[in-house]
């Protein structure tokens, strides 16, 4: 079977497990190959980077928001958009707070499968999807390599590097280390995540 490019050593098949398996690996250095139980799965399990983002895919509070985990900082004691996790959490699959997420390696793999449909679906009611198959760059662009850009930069900064009208030169195009996405979508590219978008057909009728 083939697989992804290798991230730390470690390279994983062309599927959506092995997605999900590639990008932690990128964010904190596990390895989903191995049993959750493995030292190294238990410790990224529980980490929380200088910025606040935490866990298996360093997860901000923004997406947990988006998620239905975190209290909207509008509804909450938590007012500010730092990753400062100082708030309340919603109670869905019965997270109620910073340390139970920190604490529940299986659950942060669920939250990262319905992150990607939520991102999948972003990004087609944007028309993002518009682009996979493109040539940007010199890098193809591709579904799986969008999602991660838009998980580790952020849906502005794809937007922006696509070229997509409205956002071109308005967002970062690069994450806090100043990686650009560009990176992020070449070392993702092409795995298939199954149950996401494909780029849109428009017939013409005569």
């Amino acid at each position: 079977m083939k697989t992804g490019k290798a991230i730390s050593g470690k390279s994983y098949p062309l599927t959506r497990h092995g997605f999900i398996c590639a990008v932690s690996r990128k964010e904190s250095s596990s390895d989903l190959s191995q049993s959750l139980s493995a030292k190294e799965n238990v410790n990224a399990a529980k980490i929380k980077n200088d910025l606040g983002y935490i866990g298996f895919f360093q997860f901000g509070e923004a997406a947990l928001i988006d998620l239905g985990y975190y209290n909207h900082w509008n509804n909450n004691s938590d007012k500010t958009k730092k990753n400062d996790w100082t708030g309340s959490w919603v109670g869905q699959r019965n997270i109620k707070s910073l340390n139970q997420f920190l604490n529940s390696p299986s659950l942060q793999i669920q939250v990262i499968d319905d992150w990607i449909n939520f991102l999948c679906k972003k990004l087609r009611s944007r028309s993002f999807n518009e682009y996979y198959g493109k040539i940007i760059n010199g890098i193809e662009i591709t579904e799986s390599g969008a999602i991660a850009g838009s998980h580790l930069v952020g849906d502005g900064g794809l937007g922006s590097f696509l070229g997509v009208p409205g956002f071109k030169g308005k967002y970062k195009e690069s994450d806090g280390n100043n990686v650009h996405i560009s990176k992020y979508i070449e070392m993702f590219n092409h795995y298939d995540l199954e149950s996401c978008c494909e780029r849109k057909i428009y017939i013409s009728l005569k």
